[in-house]
């Protein structure tokens, strides 16, 4: 409806924003343009107060003004279905505009909120009725086993009653069961004691062997200390005696000097 100078009729003006508000179908409408001022966007506040399914509302290039655009704001407060609202051209103040860009911030994402609440509930609708399906599937199958299990149950209860041989024979096939399992139950105690007696001299074993780990390496702690002595003792010796060569060489270098010396006085 951009383009339509609706700013020049205010009672039209006033009963298109009472129609928009009762309109539950509409989500989307563009009055760019229409010489629309300060009284019209009273009525578009009013409007927005009716909280109806509207999301985007476009109202550039009017002559709204601030006055309007605090009603505005005020009316926003208490809308949920506002998206998007365009304002630019209408002289309001930044803090108008961004006032209005929070509350339609905010609207979106509480649309985006319930949108998303809405996909899970069906994503878990779906699953529900699925589980239930299954369910419903898997309790037939049961039952159906279970009648079956109950069929088997009844030849079994007529087939054991009418052979009293097989009865007999059962009952001694498990006395002997019974007995072979009690064998084996002492088998396995006596296994158990073994296995007792095992870990208990394995225990004694490790303890012994770490105890001459222990010991070893004891001993080689102490050769290592004795081999590092000995050779500081060494090095002091070589130490020693290389002073010493060093002084004879000194008296020697001393002693030629003077005989050097004497050779030349007596010539």
């Amino acid at each position: 409806m951009e383009w339509n100078s609706l700013g020049q009729c205010d009672q039209e003006f006033a009963e298109l924003c009472n129609a928009v508000g009762s309109n539950r179908n509409l989500i989307r409408l563009d009055l760019r343009n229409n010489q629309l001022s300060n009284g019209h966007g009273l009525h578009i506040a009013q409007l927005l107060l009716t909280n109806s399914p509207l999301k985007v509302l476009d109202l550039r290039w009017n002559r709204i003004g601030s006055v309007a655009g605090r009603e505005i704001v005020e009316a926003l407060k208490h809308n949920s279905t506002i998206e998007d609202l365009l304002l630019e051209g209408n002289g309001l103040s930044r803090e108008l505009v961004d006032s209005i860009k929070l509350i339609c911030e905010r609207n979106m994402r509480h649309h985006q909120t319930i949108n998303k609440n809405k996909q899970e509930t069906s994503f878990l609708l779906q699953q529900l009725d699925e589980t239930k399906t299954f369910a419903l599937g898997e309790t037939i199958k049961l039952e159906s086993q279970l009648e079956s299990g109950r069929r088997e149950k009844v030849e079994l209860e007529s087939n054991l009653w009418t052979s009293k041989e097989v009865l007999v024979e059962l009952r001694s096939k498990l006395e002997i069961a019974e007995s072979k399992l009690i064998e084996r139950n002492a088998q396995i105690e006596s296994v158990k004691d073994e296995l007792e007696i095992y870990k208990h001299e394995s225990r004694d074993i490790a303890s012994k062997l770490q105890i001459e780990l222990d010991e070893s390496k004891i001993r080689k702690n102490l050769d290592e200390k004795t081999f590092i002595d000995e050779r500081q003792t060494m090095n002091s010796k070589i130490v020693s005696l290389q002073s010493t060569v060093e002084a004879a060489d000194r008296d020697i270098r001393s002693f030629k000097s003077e005989i050097e010396n004497l050779n030349k006085s007596k010539h």
